[in-house]
């Protein structure tokens, strides 16, 4: 590699992950919610999948009523993580629509937390994000969601896997970002419960699906 493992995942950090509490988290007042392209699991071909969306699990019919619980409630705490993560950044999100029409997705508010662990040569990065939109989760306002807040990770090298039963719809991701030249790999977990949309993206030399999923099992714990 031409760069550090940590050059380039402080660089995705800004770009995504600090991003999630300044300016990709937020998103279009109006997010319409997209169709979602059912495929198959991790054995495609990285050709077939990186313009696929999650294979997504819809397990809360009817949806779930919304949490009322304050977003910050909701974080990750130290103790949730592995031992060695430090907090670099944390905070509310902009501001959402203040009149969402009547029938549209609208973002209202959110909140974000990463977190890292490592040294310029072996470092691993966590982000969380949790936003309220004005409908609730299914499997299309999941694909909507992470293409509004993370485009970049839509437009990555991308593989559907087993989405994990969370909540009122649930989808996992392995990605590879950018595609080609010093890329960074990582896992994202999508979920949602009532009008709680949350986001677990795990990247780096540490970056593994279990991790991501067993932060995610401990995030939509937190909803209640």
């Amino acid at each position: 590699m031409e760069r550090s493992c940590m050059l380039v995942l402080l660089a995705l950090a800004t770009v995504l992950a600090f991003a999630a509490g300044c300016t990709s988290s937020a998103p279009g007042s109006n997010v319409m919610p997209q169709q979602t392209t059912q495929v198959p699991g991790p054995a495609a071909t990285a050709t077939e999948t990186a313009q696929a969306t999650a294979v997504a699990t819809d397990v809360g019919t009817p949806p779930s009523a919304s949490p009322t619980a304050p977003l910050r409630a909701l974080v990750l705490e130290a103790a949730d993580l592995p031992d060695g993560y430090s907090l670099i950044y944390e905070g509310e999100m902009l501001p959402g629509a203040e009149d969402c029409p009547d029938g549209e997705f609208c973002y209202l508010e959110g909140y974000s937390v990463s977190m890292v662990t490592g040294d310029a040569e072996n470092s691993t990065l966590v982000d969380q994000t949790i936003s309220r939109y004005s409908g609730h989760a299914t499997e299309e306002t999941l694909d909507a969601v992470l293409a509004d807040q993370f485009p970049e990770i839509m437009a990555a090298d991308i593989i559907a896997l087993k989405a994990p039963p969370l909540g009122d719809a649930s989808a996992a991701y392995r990605f590879r970002f950018p595609s080609t030249g010093d890329a960074v790999e990582g896992y994202l977990v999508i979920f949602g419960k009532g009008e709680v949309h949350e986001m677990i993206m795990v990247i780096g030399t540490g970056a593994g699906e279990n991790l991501a999923l067993d932060l995610a099992k401990k995030a939509a714990s937190k909803i209640t």
